[in-house]
């Protein structure tokens, strides 16, 4: 039997009542498409669409891999839910897992979604040692140390959630252990969290600055993952200027414009680049800390949706409750929390928050938060979000764009809560906000979040020479922009517990080990 075959008849043994309409989809269409049926088989022409809008389907023959990834797709899905859990396993799914692995070595999209499956059903205690004596973790830890940030990620949630020797903290699905990656000795003193906006991701929101790529730039190999906490460092000084980042946390915000200078710090290895800053830069200049990113799907149109019929969801509020429940599940609340959020991440935050304040349940995680930076985060809406809406016989807005609009009262409401809630519990901001229009195609050039929606007044605000997609991407370990943020996140936790987390820098050097009892 081929892989297509195993995963139709694992897909088929699923139930497929009491569970979400976008399992459903994902599960029909994976048995629905085949790269050997034909336009007949496949019912002609057909569509699909939160609107209704047509989205006619290719007629041609869908590639093998294509099927995989739909069948994949369908199966984290299932994941998701506990009960289908077991039948996976039953049904030899982590063998078959292995087997389509092992056939697409390279091929990222599948890899990361083998991956996503396997951190999934490690979520279920019972299926550990299954998991274990089946020979994942040897491929987990080849994973971890992946250049690609996504598969590297997911490997990491499965490990943290086999481990339940290491504490009871659980990843869900979306919710990603950016760092430590390894059992770490030291305290742990701050959970950092990062939260990507409209169109963004887990970790491509949070590479290094690359719009002008220098071609001699390599990437990363993140040495954490190698069992160490430093590098080669190679001394430089700027010739250009003398000036340090600072950040100032008034009561009033405090406007100034930066350029991405570098200063006369040390630069480990300046020809690095960085698929993921968090992970490579801040967990060694901050490492007592716990950085934590989420993965939600976005869409600024409902013309073609990753699925049709979750457009209840997509709304901040709901977006925010599930969020807040994932990360309640990864331990947030225990410890102080600084919130980094890019565009609608911010929106996300500020709604999370006033969430919070209003459920008994999730109120801890609002109690430690401490602070919050915000790189270009609509307050007020987006011009973008408006040309979404005038388009709309082309665009068909989707729900994130409706509520992203200029002078929306879902914003301007959440807005009143948030500045409520900032200065009664004098949490710290710092603001980021972008000072360059972005082509958005047909030569159509706009400043995505101008600085009347980017600058609220509250806490330190600093515009940047950049468009909205690189505001929170650095140039280099030593650009303004990262070294405030760095500074900011350290002068929201207490003086002592800083002076410790600047000198702590031991990490288990030893590859990831996992107890078999």
């Amino acid at each position: 039997m081929t892989p297509e075959d195993d995963f139709r008849q694992i897909l088929s043994s699923l139930p497929f009542n009491d569970i979400d309409e976008c399992t459903k989809y994902f599960t029909s269409k994976a048995l629905h498409e085949s790269h050997e049926s034909t336009a007949d088989e496949r019912g002609g022409l057909w569509c699909f669409g939160g609107t209704g809008l047509a989205f006619t389907q290719s007629l041609t023959a869908v590639p093998e891999e294509q099927v995989e990834l739909f069948c994949l797709q369908a199966l984290a899905s299932h994941s998701q839910i506990r009960s289908h859990c077991q039948q996976i396993a039953k049904a030899a799914g982590l063998q078959l897992l292995q087997r389509v692995a092992a056939a697409r070595k390279n091929m990222l999209r599948i890899e990361r979604l083998v991956a996503r499956v396997i951190a999934n059903l490690s979520l279920d205690e019972s299926l550990h040692n299954t998991i274990v004596q089946s020979g994942w973790v040897g491929i987990l830890a080849h994973w971890l140390k992946a250049e690609d940030a996504g598969l590297a990620g997911q490997a990491a949630r499965a490990l943290a959630n086999l481990d339940r020797d290491y504490g009871p903290e659980k990843y869900l699905d979306g919710v990603f252990l950016v760092y430590p990656a390894h059992r770490f000795t030291e305290p742990v003193y701050v959970d950092v969290i990062f939260i990507h906006g409209l169109l963004g991701g887990a970790f491509k929101t949070w590479r290094q600055y690359d719009k002008t790529v220098d071609p001699n730039l390599i990437p990363v190999k993140s040495q954490l993952l190698q069992g160490t906490m430093s590098g080669s460092v190679k001394t430089e000084t700027n010739s250009q200027t003398g000036l340090k980042p600072s950040v100032q946390t008034n009561e009033t915000a405090k406007r100034s414009t930066e350029t991405e200078i570098v200063d006369s710090k040390p630069v480990a290895m300046e020809n690095e680049y960085t698929f993921c800053w968090p992970k490579d830069w801040l967990s060694k200049d901050f490492p007592n800390c716990r950085i934590l990113t989420v993965e939600y799907d976005t869409n600024l149109s409902d013309w073609a949706p990753k699925c049709p019929f979750d457009t209840e969801h997509r709304s901040l509020q709901a977006r925010a409750h599930g969020l807040m429940k994932k990360l309640k599940v990864a331990g947030v609340g225990k410890r102080p929390i600084i919130w980094v959020g890019h565009s609608m991440g911010g929106l996300l935050i500020k709604q999370m928050l006033s969430t919070a304040e209003q459920d008994v349940n999730l109120k801890s995680i609002l109690d430690q938060t401490k602070g919050l930076v915000m790189y270009s985060v609509p307050h007020h809406g987006s011009p973008l979000a408006a040309y979404a809406a005038q388009a709309k016989f082309l665009l068909a807005p989707s729900v994130e764009a409706k509520q992203l609009q200029p002078d929306s009262p879902v914003l301007a409401n959440l807005h009143e809560k948030f500045s409520n809630i900032v200065s009664t519990r004098n949490i710290s901001c710092l603001s980021f906000g972008e000072n360059m229009k972005m082509n958005i195609g047909l030569n159509v050039n706009v400043l995505i979040v101008p600085e009347w929606s980017s600058n609220i007044g509250i806490g330190s605000y600093v515009n940047v020479d950049v468009e909205h997609l690189n505001v929170c991407k650095p140039k280099n370990r030593q650009s303004d922009t990262y070294q405030k943020t760095l500074q900011f996140i350290k002068e929201c936790i207490p003086h002592r517990k800083v002076e410790k987390a600047i000198e702590a820098s031991h990490v288990v050097e030893e590859d990831y080990v996992l107890p078999l009892t």
